[in-house]
């Protein structure tokens, strides 16, 4: 299992793709020898960010490959084990004898919301200063305030959004940042912006489905998110309130709402919305927006507007009869 999640051994160079903007603030977070915890909703491309951090290492700042190590605990050999956090100590020690690492060991673990005790593994090796670590979660069940509580103060959280238009437009070899490319190319540039309003930033998407496919997967992935995340989190006993919940939102973008309006139309107490609302939230789904206001009495009393995290997703879930450009 190591050896496999761990092709790096033999110097092999990770196919990355494009890189992501906050990659320059997370090659800051690990130079302070802090745990790096990176966070998002689900296939925003952790995993992907993680490998281009792989590659940094070994072929940019010449850190030995086997003084990596890569460790997916959502592997099917690690489930019988997974109320057992020493299992992660025994890999380790696995992992030692087969790489015999000198000097300080990077330790990327992906999908560490798998094991509940966890943070009692990465504490006991990060204070002895002889490992870095970077996690991963992709479930919402940890969140930046959870990640402060169980590693004490000891982390720094980086969340990962889906791509932006930048970040899109550098994958189809377009730099933005030049006033004479955007010039040259207006027309190329428009049509890529009309598609990044229709299908989004996921990279599953963005990089290689754009067609009715594209809201199949993506309508696939908002329905995981909210049965896996939001309803277990929530301990909601009717998911289905959940989903028509988020469909009325997603379909209505940009419109005035209040928890007390959203209780009369679902028949259900304002307290219930408000806490889906922020469950939606948490997950990484849609963020609600507050009326501007110097004063912040008025800017909790009036109406809200609702984003979602991706266009590409609101427009899969949500009713529409034309395209909603606003």
């Amino acid at each position: 299992m190591l050896a496999t999640q761990n092709p790096h051994w033999t110097n092999k160079r990770y196919d990355c793709g494009v890189e992501r903007e906050c990659f320059t603030r997370l090659l800051d977070y690990l130079d302070t020898e802090q745990i790096v915890a990176i966070t998002g909703v689900r296939r925003a491309g952790k995993s992907t960010l993680v490998k281009q951090l792989i590659n940094h290492l070994i072929f940019v700042r010449n850190i030995p490959a086997g003084n990596i190590l890569f460790l997916n605990l959502e592997h099917p050999y690690l489930s019988p084990y997974k109320e057992d956090v020493t299992i992660l100590q025994r890999i380790y020690e696995d992992y030692l004898k087969i790489t015999q690492p000198q000097g300080v060991v990077y330790a990327f673990l992906d999908e560490v919301q798998f094991f509940d005790e966890w943070p009692v593994f990465v504490k006991s090796h990060h204070e002895t200063k002889q490992v870095r670590f970077v996690v991963t979660e992709s479930n919402a069940i940890m969140l930046s305030s959870d990640l402060v509580t169980m590693l004490s103060g000891r982390s720094l959280t980086l969340e990962v959004f889906p791509f932006s238009f930048r970040e899109l437009a550098s994958n189809r070899g377009i730099q933005v940042n030049s006033l004479k490319e955007l010039a040259l190319k207006t027309p190329e540039i428009r049509r890529l912006l009309d598609e990044f309003l229709e299908y989004g930033g996921f990279p599953t998407v963005a990089l290689k489905t754009r067609s009715q496919t594209a809201f199949e997967i993506l309508g696939a992935h908002a329905k995981t998110v909210l049965l896996q995340d939001v309803v277990p989190r929530l301990g909601a006993r009717k998911p289905e309130d959940l989903e028509k919940l988020y469909v009325y939102l997603v379909s209505n973008i940009s419109k005035l709402f209040s928890y007390l309006s959203l209780s009369k139309l679902f028949g259900i107490s304002d307290k219930s919305i408000k806490e889906y609302i922020e469950g939606f939230s948490k997950a990484h789904l849609i963020y609600e927006v507050d009326l501007f206001s110097y004063s912040l009495k008025t800017q909790l009393r009036s109406h809200k507007k609702i984003y979602s995290i991706d266009t590409g997703q609101a427009n899969a879930m949500g009713f529409r009869f034309s395209a909603n450009r606003g």
